[in-house]
């Protein structure tokens, strides 16, 4: 009998009749002789399995869900299985199967070379058979920061990309890879702003309070996550929608540093049509230092646009003062409450801490920002194990406090009745408009910033495993 991967349904028998299927350098492989399990409990909702095939390497990505926790104890059997998280790993497995099928082969950005998919709606079990990247390009740390060169390098890349998707007429692709927030998290979300009030309810409790009665909505969630980027009257494109310091494969200089170049992008679990600035406003926020974001920014923008000019024949839909707009409310995706679960990862968590405050003050208009100058360690006040960190805890405070503006948006966008306990924020909210001048959109980036910190983060920050 043949020996098992790991602790997968697949045998080393089945990964040599993949490989010899899919690609004739390994038509005279006999055997598996070693196999590895790479990802060590922080792969995103799946194990990751480096196998050596004869003289080749081979990655094998196989989805599981002990990471979401996906069984929840009711009281009346021990463990009793959480079937819409267990079809929620499904589907974003599914959805990066079908994005490697679909783009895997056009060329349109640096991505690692596909041998076999298996969706879940193709069989009991789903699966990535990939190359390896390991002897060709690396990662690098979190801690290190990304440079102006990289920078510049992805914003290039991610131009190429969305231009295809930008001239391509035929946009069955778009509701094809449309995503939706699940019923199953929606709970998940009224827990973790409750948990807010836990924290400190005298601070938190007022904006909890406004934001959890629009939580419960479907509607709602998926507009402020999802959908809101068309206020912003730029074309959608497809997204990455995790693009971060782990997945992004850099190659290797001659002497086996980590160069400017991009060897592959991975992980495309959380694809979806959306904002030409999502993932841009990513990895400037995580992964760029302050100072260097503080001093690039703009550049790396200009950078987007002008490739974007190139590869289009000057055709943009857009002009360049529309993008900063809708950078800014990606940039203030990137932070939200967060709780210190793993002191395993407190290393990278602080690091994500200390690079999003910043960032997110950036963002707001100057007579909201806190008063007093920004900590140069915004960590030195780090509350003990499962508290949040107490700069952030202002941060929040000042977010929640605001982010009825985009609730309000929603109302006016969607053509509702507006709530009757809603009215007086309204009329606060219509002050507030009448404070800033103009109509209703020029409201719109910073609302959707606001909001964009308080509901989708904490949502993707409990998702996302680092």
């Amino acid at each position: 009998m043949s020996s098992p991967i790991g602790t997968s349904s697949f045998s080393h028998e089945w990964l040599l009749n993949q490989l010899k299927f899919a690609d004739s350098e390994f038509s005279d492989a006999s055997e598996v002789k070693n196999v590895d399990e790479i990802s060590g409990g922080k792969g995103f909702c799946s194990k990751v399995y480096l196998c050596d095939v004869g003289l080749k390497q081979v990655i094998l990505k196989v989805p599981e869900c002990g990471k979401l926790d996906v069984t929840e104890k009711d009281g009346k059997s021990d463990e009793e299985p959480n079937l819409e998280r267990i079809q929620m790993v499904r589907n974003m497995h599914d959805r990066e199967c079908k994005f490697y099928e679909d783009f895997g082969n056009l060329g349109l950005i640096q991505l690692p070379k596909i041998y076999q998919t298996g969706r879940f709606e193709q069989g009991d079990q789903g699966f990535l058979l990939m190359n390896t990247l390991a002897k060709s390009g690396g990662h690098g740390e979190l801690c290190d920061g990304f440079s102006k060169h990289q920078l510049l390098a992805m914003a290039r890349d991610f131009a190429k990309f969305h231009a295809h998707f930008l001239k391509i007429e035929e946009k069955s692709w778009v509701q094809k890879f449309h995503k939706e927030v699940m019923d199953s998290t929606i709970p998940i979300m009224e827990g973790l702003l409750n948990a807010l009030k836990g924290v400190d309810e005298k601070l938190f409790a007022e904006g909890v309070d406004k934001l959890l009665p629009y939580i419960g909505s479907k509607d709602f969630f998926n507009f402020v996550t999802y959908n809101a980027y068309k206020e912003f009257d730029i074309p959608v494109v497809l997204a990455h929608g995790n693009l971060w310091t782990n997945n992004i494969f850099w190659k290797f200089n001659s002497d086996g540093s980590i160069s400017n170049e991009v060897e592959a992008y991975i992980d495309w679990q959380l694809a979806h049509s959306g904002c030409i600035t999502y993932d841009l406003a990513s990895v400037l926020t995580i992964c760029t230092e302050p100072d260097v974001r503080r001093l690039v920014a703009n550049d790396v923008l200009k950078e987007y646009y002008d490739t974007l000019i190139a590869a289009m024949d000057g055709k943009v839909p857009f002009t360049f003062d529309q993008v900063p707009q809708p950078f800014k409310a990606f940039v203030m995706l990137n932070l939200g409450p967060k709780t210190v679960q793993d002191k395993l990862h407190r290393p990278v968590l602080q690091r994500h801490v200390h690079r999003s405050l910043p960032a997110t003050d950036e963002c707001e208009p100057p007579r909201r920002r806190p008063r007093g100058p920004i900590p140069q360690d915004p960590l030195s006040r780090e509350v003990r194990d499962g508290r949040l960190f107490g700069y952030s805890q202002r941060r929040v405070t000042g977010t929640l406090r605001y982010s009825v503006d985009l609730i309000c948006l929603f109302h006016a966008i969607n053509k509702r009745n507006t709530p009757i306990q809603q009215r007086p924020l309204l009329t606060r909210s219509h002050n507030m408009q009448s404070q800033m001048g103009g109509d209703r959109s020029s409201c719109v980036p910073l609302s959707l910033a606001r909001l964009f910190l308080n509901v989708f983060s904490c949502l993707a920050k409990a998702m996302r495993h680092f």
